[in-house]
């Protein structure tokens, strides 16, 4: 008598799945929250996690960095301490050469992503000796986003250096850098929503016009 051959299976969309399509979206799982014990050990090691990163800027001149950074970006000057710890008023630019630190927000309220710490270069202090009397900036980059960087750009004093005037980068972000008082470089970016741009034109960016 012959034997019959079994066919192979023929696999419908409501046929089971396999062991490794069940497995794969396990698998995910549990990388995640292995991934996820690995971040809490870490976050304990140190005590907390980390909820905040305020970049804190020595400036050589306070009244000068804050004009730039009130009256030319838009800060709002959230707390100001003088030289004998006291707690300054912060809407009268009269007092800001008493100022050694100030807490400027981007939107009149602490504890946001857009806050911004100055302190007066003081070499009694920590941050002051790792400083030196050295200029300041090098390796120092701010990224602010929000206003418009063509409207920045249009009002700025004429003692302000442009690094680069408006332009749209090819991640479809458009922007203008500028140098702050202290040599800081403090770029104002602002997504427009826009296609990208062809790379290879500068620094990869075009400013929208035909070349």
């Amino acid at each position: 008598m012959e034997q019959v051959k079994e066919s192979a299976p023929v696999e419908t969309p409501l046929s089971p799945a396999k062991d490794d399509q069940v497995d794969a979206p396990v698998k995910n799982t549990v990388k995640a929250a292995a991934e996820g014990e690995a971040t809490d050990a870490a976050a304990a090691a140190v005590g907390g996690t980390i909820t905040g990163a305020v970049a804190c800027l020595v400036v050589n001149d306070m009244p000068e960095s804050l004009a730039f950074y009130v009256d030319v970006l838009g800060f709002k000057m959230f707390m100001g301490v003088d030289g004998d710890r006291q707690m300054t008023a912060t809407d009268d630019a009269a007092v800001w050469p008493s100022i050694v630190f100030a807490y400027l927000t981007g939107t009149g309220v602490s504890e946001t992503a857009s806050d911004l710490m100055l302190a007066t270069r003081n070499t009694e202090d920590a941050i002051g000796r790792a400083v030196g009397d050295g200029p300041l900036g090098k390796g120092v980059a701010l990224y602010l986003k929000g206003p418009d960087p063509d409207v920045v750009a249009a009002t700025l004093p004429p003692h302000v250096e442009v690094l680069a005037q408006p332009h749209t980068q090819w991640y479809g972000t458009r922007e203008v850098t500028i140098a702050d008082p202290n040599g800081y470089t403090v770029t104002v970016g602002k997504h427009t929503g826009e296609p990208c741009p062809v790379a290879g034109k500068g620094e990869g960016a075009t400013d929208g016009k035909a070349k």
